[in-house]
């Protein structure tokens, strides 16, 4: 990128510098890097003293009475000395480096660069380096939290608004637990959106994802990452209830009658199956089936033989679980 700039002459030999900037100048999506500003010198070597470079700056907003923020050039990478016998070269390359925060502004940073041999001051020059929007990814996932359904796939949105970026490279859904992968479509509409849609289907790991964006900006790679969970319906619970006589002549009916919830709710048409264990065994026995009514009571006539209890059982379903009542011990005289 061309910078403009001007150039003061001092007293002596002036030697002619270009200034170069090969970097794409912005702030980083987070933490620092470092960008550069170069100058080519003409003949640096026309004189006995070598050339000494000088660079300072000024960040986008800041006063110009503030104190100049000064490039790092190290010693090394100014002219260096020739060699005994060595040809001097034309030309010398000098670049100084400066710090990029994600924090810092954007807009026109001042530079003064000062070239000096010796004593004397051989040229000023200032110009302003253009420091850009950097890369700007903002990933979105819809449902941030994905059930799983036993029967059909669950649809999952994937959206992303995407800035200041030369490409992008990848991006995928990836299980934090087992590494799986679902890749999502690269392509960024007129509109500046990547848009895509995937499905979780049961045998989906289960556990935390993310959503990873990896975008290009020249020769540097961002990733930008948003988190969701992934986990299987909890079964709902279920609650039977049962009630029955203490005791029964022998030879006579009697009715058995409860109420089945699923969750707080009567659970309207329900299976409930009726047990009995004689007193004084272990064996239990199924000995009726009914089911419940649109208000989610049962009642089942019953003619116990023998002393012994009494429990009914609602069965689970892939959604909810089982329930089992209380113990209702019933005497037979």
């Amino acid at each position: 990128m061309a910078i403009p700039h001007t150039e003061a002459a001092a007293s002596g030999a002036v030697t002619r510098v270009k200034v170069i900037t090969g970097d794409d100048a912005y702030p980083p999506p987070w933490g620092t890097e470092t960008h550069g500003l170069g100058v080519v010198l003409a003949d640096p070597y026309a004189e006995e003293t070598l050339p000494v470079v000088k660079m300072v700056y000024h960040k986008a907003g800041e006063s110009e009475t503030a104190a100049w923020r000064e490039m790092a050039i190290p010693a090394t990478d100014q002219v260096q000395p020739l060699a005994p016998g060595a040809e001097p070269p034309t030309q010398a390359y000098v670049r100084g480096t400066f710090p990029i925060s994600s924090t810092d502004p954007v807009g026109e940073w001042p530079y003064r660069i000062t070239l000096t041999r010796g004593e004397s001051t051989l040229s000023v020059i200032t110009g302003a380096l253009k420091i850009g929007k950097g890369p700007n990814v903002t990933p979105t996932i819809d449902p941030q939290h994905v059930v799983l359904n036993r029967h059909t796939s669950v649809p999952v949105n994937v959206a992303a608004k995407i800035d200041g970026v030369s490409s992008v490279a990848d991006v995928r859904l990836e299980s934090a637990r087992t590494g799986d992968v679902q890749s999502i479509t690269t392509a960024v509409g007129e509109d500046g959106y990547l848009r895509d849609r995937v499905g979780f289907d049961n045998s989906s790991t289960t556990g935390q994802w993310r959503l990873s964006i990896t975008v290009k900006r020249g020769e540097k790679s961002y990733t930008f990452t948003r988190g969701f969970t992934v986990s299987r319906a909890a079964k709902q619970k279920s609650r039977i209830l049962l009630y029955a006589p203490l005791r029964v002549a022998k030879s006579r009916s009697v009715m058995l009658t409860g109420t089945v919830y699923r969750g707080n709710t009567p659970w309207a048409g329900k299976v409930v199956e009726l047990f009995f264990r004689k007193k004084g065994t272990h064996r239990r026995m199924l000995l009726n089936v009914t089911r419940t009514t649109s208000a989610g009571r049962y009642a089942k006539a019953v003619r116990p033989r023998y002393d012994g209890y009494w429990y009914a059982s609602a069965p689970g379903t892939s959604r909810v679980d089982g329930s089992l009542s209380n113990y209702k011990y019933i005497d037979v005289r």
